[in-house]
């Protein structure tokens, strides 16, 4: 699997940004532009899908619901303060796509999307696709028990 680009859309610093990816990408921009922010923003949604899925094992469908103790990754030590500008609610929170292709079919890219919310008692409701083949790539199998 090969990931080709990355949007990230209302996560701290940044309003909206795509990055394609190369073999390699190097960031470049003055102190508060984002840069570290975008990164951070890859590092949360990755790690958000490895959290849902490790705190359903050994249950086969991830959680959709997670108290911030249980995200692997904390870029923030209020998660409501994720959101671009304003504080998550139940309508607005991060977003992250990503595109990627396949080794079975790279001409044909696809997109997997990873919205975070707030849930009720300020835990994040997560909504992806867990059936999609990114979500299965997130955490190698034999990280299950």
């Amino acid at each position: 699997m090969r990931i080709s680009a990355v949007k990230i859309e209302n996560f701290k610093r940044v309003k909206q940004a795509e990055l394609t990816l190369a073999d390699v990408t190097v960031l470049i921009g003055g102190n508060n532009s984002g840069k570290s922010s975008l990164l951070q923003g890859i590092h949360l949604a990755v790690a958000t899908l490895q959290s849902a899925r490790s705190a359903s094992l050994p249950v086969t469908k991830p959680l959709s619901t997670l108290g911030f103790d249980q995200l692997i990754f904390k870029p923030a030590s209020d998660p409501m303060k994720l959101h671009h500008r304003t504080d998550m609610s139940s309508a607005n929170g991060p977003e992250f796509t990503f595109t990627y292709s396949t080794d079975a079919a790279p001409e044909e890219p696809k997109s997997f999307r990873l919205s975070m919310r707030r849930g009720k008692n300020a835990n994040i409701s997560v909504t992806s696709n867990h059936t999609d083949p990114f979500y299965d790539r997130a955490m190698p199998h034999r990280d299950q028990r």
